[in-house]
């Protein structure tokens, strides 16, 4: 499966998503190379990480309107589906 991420994705799974070291080395490896090849059983993995800083990051408490972050972590969440 190859995932195609942009520089702020990639830095935002860095900096705010708790991967596991596996994944995050993935991520690490990637370099200029934006496109990341990964198992379906990968991508379920990044898909669940994801998907829990969405809960504890996306979103404000006016509203539960979405924040930045919580607007690319959607983003992440769609690609990662599998």
């Amino acid at each position: 499966m190859e995932i195609n991420l942009n520089v702020e994705e990639k830095k935002l799974l860095l900096e705010k998503v708790n991967l596991s070291l596996r994944l995050r080395n993935f991520v690490l490896l990637l370099g200029e190379n934006s496109k990341l090849e990964i198992s379906e059983s990968d991508s379920a993995e990044f898909w669940e990480f994801c998907t829990e800083a969405l809960s504890v990051i996306g979103f404000t408490g006016e509203n539960d309107k979405p924040t930045e972050d919580g607007l690319i972590l959607e983003r992440l969440i769609d690609k990662f589906y599998a």
